[in-house]
């Protein structure tokens, strides 16, 4: 019978606990797979279809599912603002309807009747159709219910953030329009995989003077399309939705962009207002007391089977020793690493190149007539709601209530509009924003009031309100 020692006894106890920590202890801080979170992710697409069958896009976004993760998903949080136009268009009523070339809907001419529809997209040709269960404008966050639930997305959990948060890593997830444009000519464009992750860090989280809307500040990369996307921490839970960024120039011309994202205890309290259950993290907060007991039988199992190892492994030491000496004896010369046999270097195995991608625009950009820049505003709210205002390439789109000297005219009883409110102009290539001098301010989302008189920058996909939210605009470019 082979003698097991104390010192065998003693190494098979100390590895069982080794195991027992490594197999259960969960380490504090973990990071989350952040690309798994972009099974919980959607673009979701605006439109009218008419009594013909036809499709007229109008803007896109991102969405995100919330529930139990172990369930199927059917309640999604995006922008308000990612699907103003279908609250504007009727909410899915059947009304008189039609698009201009421009992408506007317009009174008919010849009586075509239709309804605004939110898609929600799993890939280019998979799609749910979505209705509108809640928004609130101010906080700018909706909440959508698909036709049935789905199992092509997941749930993810929400983190309520604290202040601590500033300086930590976040990343917005979701379908930004210049990662689906024709530049690249993408194979695909709205699957799981399609979707980007852009990384950045909180800077603060504070509040839109006025409105008190929280809101969460970071200088991570949110694009237009990124709108109603999540805004995810470490550990894979969201802690904002996505909106939108303001431009800031210094006195040496330098631009600087800061992001924010709409704070996602707002989008709770909305989900609260509608008995819409959620999950909030972090997922785990420790080790289930089943796992405690399970490893309490577990760790006595482990030592008896490791006692038992070691024994048989002391009982064959001497015979492995012994065949190892044999082997060494028949065994050749041992060669210097990198030579062959014939002591001659060994030559490295070559490795294919990689070929350059191709950068060039696979596709073109849109025809543009004389004069036209390219750029377009589009009012999302208000009395020119569904309208997009050409950006020529000399002169300005004037808004106010004076015909006689603006050409972006608002009815005369307009609230918080003044007769000459604000301007937009293109200027070296960029586009511009001046308030001048209105009664009730020129705001950009989320809600900061520009100076009077002092030209601002702006941005594909940057939203902008005359006196209130209900006068409401987003730069776009020509379809």
């Amino acid at each position: 019978m082979t003698r097991i020692s104390g010192k065998f006894r003693i190494t098979a106890v100390f590895a069982a606990v080794c195991i027992i920590v490594s197999l259960f202890a969960v380490p504090a801080g973990a990071e989350a797979d952040i690309s798994a979170t972009r099974h919980s992710v959607v673009c979701l697409e605006i439109g009218v279809e008419n009594d013909t069958g036809d499709w007229f896009g109008l803007s896109s976004g991102s969405g995100f599912f919330i529930g139990d993760p172990k369930k199927n998903p059917e309640y999604l949080i995006t922008n308000h603002h990612v699907i103003q136009q279908y609250i504007d268009g009727g909410k899915g009523e059947r009304v008189p309807i039609a698009v201009d070339d421009e992408g506007n809907v317009t009174q008919p001419r010849d009586g075509i009747m239709g309804r605004m529809r939110i898609k929600v997209f799993f890939d280019s040709t998979t799609f749910i159709q979505a209705s509108l269960v809640d928004s609130d404008n101010v906080k700018d966050v909706a909440i959508l219910r698909l036709d049935e639930p789905t199992s092509l997305r997941a749930a993810i959990p929400l983190e309520s953030p604290d202040d601590s948060i500033a300086g930590k890593s976040v990343y917005a997830v979701g379908y930004p329009d210049i990662a689906q444009n024709a530049f690249y000519n993408p194979t695909s464009a709205l699957g799981e995989k399609d979707s980007t992750i852009t990384k950045g860090a909180v800077s603060r989280l504070t509040n839109v003077r006025g409105s008190g809307v929280k809101v969460v500040q970071t200088d991570t990369n949110i694009a237009a399309g990124n709108s109603g996307g999540p805004l995810i921490n470490d550990n894979g839970d969201v802690v904002g939705v996505c909106c939108g960024f303001v431009t800031f120039w210094n006195a040496q011309g330098v631009a600087t962009d800061v992001f924010y994202a709409i704070n996602v205890v707002e989008a709770m309290s909305l989900l609260d207002r509608n008995s819409i259950s959620y999950t909030t993290g972090p997922v785990s907060e420790g080790i289930p007391m089943w796992v405690w007991l399970a490893g309490g039988g577990g760790l006595l199992l482990i030592i008896v089977i490791i006692i038992i190892i070691a024994a048989v492994s002391a009982g064959n030491r001497k015979k492995r020793a012994a065949q190892a000496a044999a082997a060494a004896a028949m065994a050749p010369p041992m060669q210097a690493p990198g030579m062959m046999p014939n002591g001659m270097p060994m030559q490295p195995m070559g490795q294919p190149m990689q070929q350059p991608v191709n950068m060039m625009p696979a596709g073109g950009q849109p025809h543009l007539q004389p004069g036209d820049s390219g750029y377009r505003i589009e009012c999302l709210a208000g009395a020119l709601a569904g309208q997009r205002i050409m950006v020529k390439m000399s002169g300005s789109a004037i808004f106010g209530r004076n015909s006689a000297s603006c050409n972006v005219v608002l009815p005369e009883t307009t609230p918080g509009v003044s007769s000459r409110h604000c301007e937009v102009w293109l200027e070296n290539g960029l586009l511009y924003i001046r308030d001048l001098g209105s009664s009730h301010g020129t705001f950009l989302q989320p809600g900061i009031r520009i100076n009077p008189n002092q030209p601002t920058p702006l941005k594909e996909g940057t939203i902008f309100w005359l006196g209130t939210e209900d006068q409401k605009f987003i730069i776009t470019m020509k379809r």
